[in-house]
Parts: C-alpha cells; sequence; structure tokens
C-alpha cells in the first residue's frame, strides 16, 4: 500500500511541515480512521 500522496506544486519545506504534522499527530489520525471504519461497518 503506498501511505504517500501526490501533492502538486509544493514546496518540499511545506512538505516537511505537512509530514511532520501527520507524524505529530499519528495517534489522533489513527483513532478517528478506525471511528470512521467502525461507523462504516454498522
Amino acid at each position: 500500500m503506498n501511505t504517500q500522496c501526490v501533492i502538486h506544486k509544493v514546496s518540499p519545506k511545506h512538505k516537511r511541515q505537512i509530514r511532520k504534522i501527520i507524524y505529530d499527530h499519528f495517534e489522533y489520525i489513527e483513532e478517528q480512521w478506525d471511528e470512521f471504519q467502525r461507523r462504516l461497518q454498522k
């Protein structure tokens, strides 16, 4: 599975900032994804 999305016309600096935000909030993102998946199964 490819975990990297394609970002067009974004500077390398901004890409690093985006990755850092995702990394810093990964647990929250994961929890929300799990909740989303649970709701789909109902």
